[in-house]
């Protein structure tokens, strides 16, 4: 769009200099002056700026956030957010990529949407996706960089920051969540729940208080669209071993360690209402989600 603005202005410009160049040639060869023709010359000049800049201005419409209109094969949302280390690690200048759901869960090398890298304190944000044709809702997929796996300092983690059924819920998703995995908490965890990541995958998550934020200490998450329950495994508030009652510790996090297809997962938790949350696993890539009750 830019680049068509750019062309018509020089256009309208190189347009102005060759009309002013033909004038001084013509006083140049015929001095007599003819003010009818004069007028005649200054109205149509009128008339071409007036028409060339009514062009210009229609070819840079936007949308009030910046991105093209929405039209049959376009739906843009901007998405903004900061990542957190599960653990200690600074999470500046990590590779973080806006997937389909379904694309994160289903290929082993999914295809991103969108792609940044976070700056200081973990922040990012990514301008104009186009989401028309995806499905469920969006993840942020972090990683050291894009499609290395396990090497570096990080595990691949996709978090869903936004769910949507239909168009209309199609929508920006400012202030969201995402997380990162250093390779040395996935350790502890594999340790833990005796599960091999790069094998079978694995879905962690944290439990909080929508209206404070805070990690719930206490709540039970289930799988409600299983046959059978996986088995949740619940950390506890050092993060050293696991929690024995079958409930979140202060620090509200979880993880399953074992296959699990797509499936909807809920938390319960006395005074707080929380809904359902989609999830699997896939060998190589931890899912997180990120529970809200209010």
């Amino acid at each position: 769009m830019k680049a068509l603005t750019t062309t018509l202005a020089l256009l309208m410009a190189l347009s102005l200099a060759t009309g002013c160049g033909d004038e001084e040639k013509k006083a140049d060869a015929d001095t007599t002056t003819d003010p009818v023709a004069e007028e005649a010359v200054a109205e149509t000049t009128e008339v071409t700026e007036t028409t060339e800049v009514t062009e210009v201005t229609e070819t840079t419409e936007t949308t009030e956030g910046g991105c093209p209109p929405n039209d049959a094969t376009h739906i843009y949302i901007n998405v903004s957010g900061t990542v957190t280390p599960i653990g200690t690690a600074s999470v500046d200048g990590l590779a973080v990529a806006a997937i389909s759901p379904l694309d994160a869960l289903g290929n082993p090398t999914p295809t991103p949407l969108a792609t940044t890298t976070t700056g200081t304190g973990g922040t990012f944000a990514m301008n104009c996706i186009n989401v028309k044709t995806v499905a469920l809702g969006l993840v942020i997929l972090v990683d050291d960089a894009a499609g290395d796996g396990g090497a570096g300092t990080f595990y691949p983690v996709g978090t869903g920051v936004k769910a949507w059924l239909t168009d209309g819920e199609k929508t920006d998703a400012l202030g969201a969540k995402a997380f990162a995995m250093p390779n040395a908490t996935l350790t502890g965890l594999e340790t833990l729940g005796s599960f091999e990541a790069d094998t079978t995958g694995f879905i962690m998550g944290l439990v909080v208080n929508g209206t404070t934020g805070t990690p719930v200490d206490g709540a039970a998450v289930s799988c409600t669209s299983c046959t059978t329950q996986p088995t949740v495994n619940y950390l506890n508030a050092a993060m050293t071993g696991l929690e024995t009652d079958s409930n979140t510790s202060p620090n509200g996090l979880f993880f399953i360690g074992q296959a699990v297809t797509l499936s909807t997962f809920t938390a319960t938790k006395s005074g707080l209402t929380f809904g359902g949350h989609q999830g699997a696993t896939k060998a190589g890539f931890c899912y997180f989600m990120l529970m809200a009750g209010s």
